[in-house]
């Protein structure tokens, strides 16, 4: 399970609190977490984050998958297929945000949570290696 609280500099995961250096926000209605904390919150071996400058465009390898997404886009890669995204990759003061909604579908949670009284997203399920349903 991992929860995100909008406004706040941490998440959880499995009820361990996760410290961020930014806060957590909402655009379009989607809770957005900061693209390295949201790695590290499905991180079941060591994974690499890229960043592209030139391109915008960032790049992370987990074994011989990989995930490739740009800057105000709403789609990302998926080795070579391509995906849908519910919002764009944003870059804000330097950090990339992707919506939380995202990495529940790119890992397979099985459901995903708003509590519209805390401002909290909560992830469930089981995160496979390989992209869910």
């Amino acid at each position: 399970t991992v929860t995100a609280r909008v406004g706040t500099t941490e998440f959880t995961k499995d009820g361990k609190a996760q410290p961020l250096d930014v806060a957590i926000y909402t655009k379009n209605g989607y809770t957005m977490l900061p693209l390295r904390a949201a790695v590290k919150a499905f991180d079941r071996e060591p994974t690499k984050v890229d960043w592209n400058a030139g391109e915008k465009e960032v790049t992370i390898l987990k074994g011989d998958v990989y995930f490739q997404m740009k800057a105000g886009e709403k789609k990302m890669l998926y080795g070579d297929n391509p995906l849908e995204t519910s919002g764009e990759l944003e870059i804000v003061n330097g950090r990339a945000f992707l919506p939380m909604r995202d990495w529940a579908k790119t890992f397979g949670a099985e459901k995903i949570l708003w509590n519209d009284e805390t401002k909290t997203a909560t992830l469930k399920g089981s995160y496979t290696e390989n992209r869910g349903r």
